[in-house]
């Protein structure tokens, strides 16, 4: 009985599991969303399936906006319970923003904590890029007509450049 427990513990839910073979199947996908609810559910999906790493380069708005009114705070732990690396670089230092992150990372201390980053040199960055298993890029963002936006892809192209740029401003950060 112990062994059930354990396997069904591991055993992933078939709706991620579904949607993880959705990301794969559909090569060069670009889509936009723009409602907040949708905005919502395709981070959660996106972080549900997240399985090596997860890359966030972001302004302290949209950061404090993620954790608070998409409650992305709760998912955090989870993905640090299944040993996913979390580094997450923002734009200037923001005293509220380090507090929840130390919170995080105290309540999981034996777990890999959240590298947290933050750097001057970026310029007027008012978006988040999110990078999932260096496979899955959302973008989001303020359109014209100031409506939250959307933008996800799955383009090697524009994954690799965002990396790259987030790698680049990382290094420039730590050193």
């Amino acid at each position: 009985m112990k062994i059930f427990e354990e396997l069904w513990n591991m055993a992933i839910p078939f709706a991620i599991r579904k949607k993880e073979l959705e990301y794969e199947n559909k090569k060069d996908t670009k889509r936009i969303t723009g409602d907040s609810e949708n905005i919502q559910r395709e981070i959660e999906v996106l972080t549900l399936t997240c399985k090596k790493d997860l890359t966030m380069l972001s302004s302290n708005n949209f950061l404090c906006l993620l954790l608070n009114k998409f409650s992305f705070i709760k998912s955090l732990s989870s993905i640090l319970q299944r040993g996913i690396s979390i580094k997450i670089l923002a734009i200037n230092v923001d005293e509220y923003l380090v507090k929840q992150i130390a919170s995080i990372n105290e309540s999981l201390q034996s777990i890999r904590p959240i590298q947290l980053g933050f750097s001057n040199k970026i310029g007027d960055l008012n978006e988040m890029i999110m990078i999932f298993n260096d496979k899955n890029l959302l973008r989001v963002n303020y359109n014209q007509d100031n409506l939250l936006i959307a933008v996800f892809s799955n383009q090697e192209h524009a994954v690799l450049v965002q990396q790259l740029m987030f790698e680049k401003y990382w290094n420039e950060a730590e050193s």
